[in-house]
């Protein structure tokens, strides 16, 4: 019986048919990212607001997945957006509204990019201190390399502080003339007769200048003898006394990509019997935003 059954097994394994082999083929089709929670981190720490002043360093935290995988993902083509409420996301480039393509990521500002986490970080340099004051917006779009994309926004995000200021043009200025004369113009550098002051905040500003007594030694030709105009007609009726009145009031900041400057005249009326002399003195400008 066992000689039987191992001859017919011979048989079999003699008798097997020849293999043929069939390919297969597969195709997966492609789906868009899923751009989904956002933050802002600065130094340590992330939460979903922030308050900063413009030029302000930080980084925008995202999480966004891919049903495709991680490395579907086009880490070189994340967008950013931040733009002020009363801008339209998409509008024209202004001082309130900032576009970053391509924005660079890495770990940075409390933000740890790993797995589905990445950290899109954002310049001093991005924003300027132009930057309206008030709420902002921030719009995060994310590409697969097939370039579809998917896109969300953190409402509300920033609140970006008031930045009062201005520069002049000028730091010392001359008045040259005989006593018992009037119209005496100011020269800063001895080719204009103005001061020019440049409007560098991002707030409504009011503007003031006060003026101290020019002095020389026992001497003195008193504040009031200064007037400043912001036309260049002396007398013309504009003209205000030197005593801290706003020169400019509710002085709005400029339009991009040009600042916002105002020009002051000054003249001098040197009083009967002054003694000749060099009296020094000082204008002293200030600002505060408008309420």
């Amino acid at each position: 019986m066992k000689n039987f059954i191992l001859c017919v097994f011979a048989i079999m394994l003699m008798t097997t048919g020849a293999f043929a082999a069939v390919d297969v083929t597969a195709t997966v089709g492609n789906d868009a990212p899923v751009v989904g929670a956002i933050e802002i981190c600065t130094g340590s720490t992330c939460a979903a607001t922030l308050t900063a002043d413009p030029a302000t360093q930080f980084t925008v935290k995202v999480t966004v997945t891919d049903p495709n995988g991680a490395s579907d993902i086009n880490t070189t083509a994340f967008l950013l957006d931040f733009y002020n409420a009363a801008d339209a996301q998409g509008a024209g480039a202004d001082w309130d509204y900032v576009t970053l393509p391509a924005v660079t990521t890495g770990t940075r500002d409390g933000c740890t990019q790993t797995g589905d986490v990445y950290c899109l970080q954002v310049e001093t340099s991005d924003w300027t201190t132009k930057f309206l004051s008030g709420g902002a917006d921030i719009y995060v779009l994310a590409a697969d390399n097939a370039a579809a994309t998917d896109s969300n926004e953190l409402l509300a995000a920033l609140t970006v502080n008031a930045t009062v200021g201005y520069s002049l043009d000028a730091a010392t200025g001359s008045y040259s003339g005989q006593a018992d004369t009037t119209e005496n113009a100011i020269n800063t550098d001895q080719t204009k007769a103005f001061i020019t002051s440049t409007h560098s905040g991002n707030v409504a500003i009011d503007l003031s200048v006060a003026g101290s007594d020019l002095v020389d030694g026992g001497e003195t030709i008193t504040a009031v003898n200064q007037i400043i105009s912001s036309d260049s007609t002396y007398g013309n009726g504009t003209g205000l006394l030197i005593g801290g009145a706003a020169i400019e009031s509710s002085w709005a900041r400029g339009t991009d990509p040009t600042s916002a400057t105002a020009t002051q005249y000054f003249w001098l009326d040197i009083p009967v019997g002054t003694i000749a002399g060099s009296y020094t003195g000082t204008l002293t400008y200030s600002s505060s935003a408008t309420a």
